[in-house]
């Protein structure tokens, strides 16, 4: 990725977002050797809403831990600092959306990023559990260059109604009226943010995954990405280019696939409120 040619095709973003205020200062502290639970408990939960959704998400079968959990001290005790992390930061994303420009289409980016993020930990967990921590994290920003794009750039609006509900390919006609597209946006971002060179390669390259460093994760966001568009959860209905025969490459057991998709249907009824903005 050359910042050079991102920061000059991103002229029309007159400002780049900060990372959100609670998933910076999560970051901080833990990067301090004598870092408490109290430290990060003061900290995320002055934000209810990230809050309720960690508590919400530690009780679900996504993380599969066998007590309830009814406050933060023990979600962070329970869940681990990294997945605590990986958690805050996805969930404090939300807040890049402004509540005066969210339309149908912000609506549904969101949705596809929840659960682009639901199947992605979900299918770590059962073929790639190596990665299955970073798994959520990656399924829930893939598409933040999306969302910086159609809250922060003018032109983009008339884009939506190319895109959204169409027969299209979303990076072609971005390249084509941007000269870039989403993903060189969401990749320039996270750089930006300091976040891992994992995030960054598997973002800047989820519609490339030949040319991603993290060949594993990127297969991982790539299946999730393009198979949740076949439960609703999209805003094109045209896959990836070569998705169905690059996945059946893959050759995953075909009756554990099948209850995969109905476990995702079955978390995504217990998790909507997650869905909404």
């Amino acid at each position: 990725m050359k910042d050079s040619r991102i920061e000059e095709v991103l002229t029309g973003v007159t400002e780049l977002p900060p990372m959100p205020q609670v998933g910076a200062q999560v970051l901080q502290i833990i990067e301090k050797p004598d870092f408490s639970f109290a430290d990060l408990v003061s900290v995320i939960s002055k934000d209810v809403s990230i809050t309720t959704a960690i508590l919400k998400l530690a009780n679900s079968p996504l993380f599969g831990l066998k007590v309830t959990v009814s406050n933060l001290t023990q979600a962070i005790s329970l869940l681990g600092i990294k997945n605590l992390k990986n958690l805050v930061i996805a969930l404090s994303t939300k807040g890049l959306f402004e509540a005066s420009k969210v339309g149908v289409f912000e609506h549904k980016l969101w949705e596809h990023s929840v659960a682009t993020a639901i199947y992605a930990r979900i299918f770590a967990l059962k073929f790639h559990r190596s990665i299955a921590e970073e798994a959520f994290i990656i399924g829930l920003i893939h598409d933040i260059g999306q969302i910086v794009l159609s809250i922060h750039l003018d032109k983009y609006n008339t884009l939506k109604e190319m895109i959204y509900g169409q027969d299209v390919d979303i990076c072609t006609i971005e390249r084509e009226y941007l000269g870039f597209d989403h993903a060189d946006v969401g990749g320039y971002l996270l750089k930006e943010w300091g976040l891992p060179e994992l995030y960054v390669d598997t973002i800047y390259h989820h519609h490339n995954i030949s040319k991603s460093t993290y060949s594993d994760m990127a297969k991982l966001l790539f299946i999730a990405n393009n198979k949740v568009k076949s439960f609703g959860y999209n805003l094109t209905t045209r896959y990836d280019t070569d998705f169905e025969e690059i996945f059946k490459s893959y050759a995953y057991p075909e009756d554990e696939l099948r209850e995969l998709d109905i476990y995702f249907e079955e978390i995504i009824k217990s998790e909507k409120e997650l869905l909404k903005l």
